[in-house]
């Protein structure tokens, strides 16, 4: 029994040394010697392509908005608002008319900045007619609210709102606008006073509201002395109005532009 397990372990030993001898000679034919090792050589890049880029068109210089035009958006965005504001407070009628009013004051920054712009408009033309009729048309709405509202309980406000409105006839006087502001204020202030005894003691908001209706005449009056005393600035060297209102509504500023001179003392 021992001579059997002697001879199994021999046999075993010898079928290991002979699958080792194996290996090695599998080892020594796969891997080459160190030195005789074949180097692959990076395949060098294609040459980027050059890409010339096409710059873009310079864009014109945006020619500035006037101080005064800046002045008004100020107006606009602080006095007219709140009356706007106040209106929409009380509703209705009152509403609807307000926004004409905003309206009309929105035509006349318009006006203001393509006039600016361009040559002056003789205003017995139908050109000029033509300009101010996107404010002719907002004065006019708001009358017509407070003339197809006789039975209305506000019929004071949309009266007192529809007398003052002639303030935006302004840009049609040559010299001292403000004076036409003012004689609008005095008109607007016969219904605009009854609405504020009537409220006095009842709803004080209809105070407030008629306040900031007056406000927006007291505030205009002064723009115009300081910027249009002697009327609407125009550019003597501007192009023609309708071209450059094209090109406002379009959206591009035309071709800088001269300043337009400054309003005579």
């Amino acid at each position: 029994m021992a001579t059997n397990n002697m001879h199994n372990l021999v046999t075993l030993i010898k079928r290991l040394e002979a699958a080792t001898l194996r290996l090695e000679d599998m080892a020594s034919s796969t891997i080459p010697p160190i030195g005789s090792q074949t180097v692959i050589e990076p395949t060098p890049s294609a040459p980027a392509s050059t890409v010339v880029s096409t710059p873009a068109p310079a864009t014109p210089p945006a020619v500035p908005i006037p101080e005064s035009v800046e002045r008004f958006d100020e107006f606009l965005n602080q006095t007219v608002q709140k009356y706007v504001k106040t209106s929409n407070v009380i509703g209705g009628l009152v509403a609807e008319q307000a926004a004409f009013v905003l309206k009309g004051f929105v035509e006349t920054r318009k006006f203001l900045l393509a006039a600016s712009q361009s040559k002056k408009l003789d205003m017995t033309s139908a050109d000029f007619q033509e300009a101010i009729k996107p404010i002719s048309d907002a004065i006019q709405a708001a009358q017509e609210i407070k003339d197809k509202s006789r039975g209305s309980p506000f019929f004071n406000h949309l009266g007192m709102v529809a007398d003052g409105i002639m303030l935006l006839a302004w840009i049609t006087v040559q010299s001292r606008p403000h004076k036409l502001i003012d004689e609008s204020l005095s008109s607007a202030e016969y219904l605009g006073n009854r609405v504020m005894q009537a409220n006095k003691n009842t709803d004080p908001q209809h105070t407030e509201w008629v306040k900031t209706f007056y406000q927006i005449f007291k505030d205009l009056s002064e723009y115009t002395k300081e910027y249009y005393d002697n009327g609407i600035v125009w550019n003597p060297n501007g192009k023609s109005y309708k071209e450059v209102v094209q090109s406002l509504d379009s959206g591009s500023a035309p071709s800088a532009l001269p300043a337009p001179p400054a309003p005579a003392g």
